[in-house]
């Protein structure tokens, strides 16, 4: 799914009034973020097997594509995605941050590591 747009309060909504084609889940860790000759970590505030919520005060171009290494007590992970959506300033739905789209949906294995 594609939300080229700022906040998730201006994704477009499905017929059912989701805008999301998986459950995230609250999960705590750090997420190492390359992409576009950047390299920086974040804190991961929520996750679903399609995507992560990366809280950090850098920033991304909407589209561009990263290389992500998500840790946590439950272990470590490593996808592909693209920023799908930028917070990019605090605001009442939460912190600054991208929220990035897997390439693949996570394997099962790592989705049952950490809890999804």
């Amino acid at each position: 799914m594609h939300y080229p747009c700022r906040d998730t309060e201006d994704a477009p909504e499905s017929q059912e009034g989701e805008r999301r084609s998986a459950t995230r889940l609250a999960f705590e860790g750090e997420v190492s973020v390359a992409g576009d000759s950047q390299f920086f970590t974040g804190r991961a505030i929520n996750l679903s097997v399609r995507g992560v919520f990366v809280a950090t005060d850098r920033q991304l171009a909407l589209d561009s594509p990263v290389v992500l290494q998500i840790v946590s007590a439950n272990g470590e992970v490593f996808a592909k995605g693209h920023v799908r959506w930028i917070r990019d300033a605090l605001s009442r739905r939460g912190e600054r941050g991208l929220g990035i789209e897997f390439e693949a949906p996570l394997p099962e294995p790592y989705a049952q590591r950490f809890g999804l």
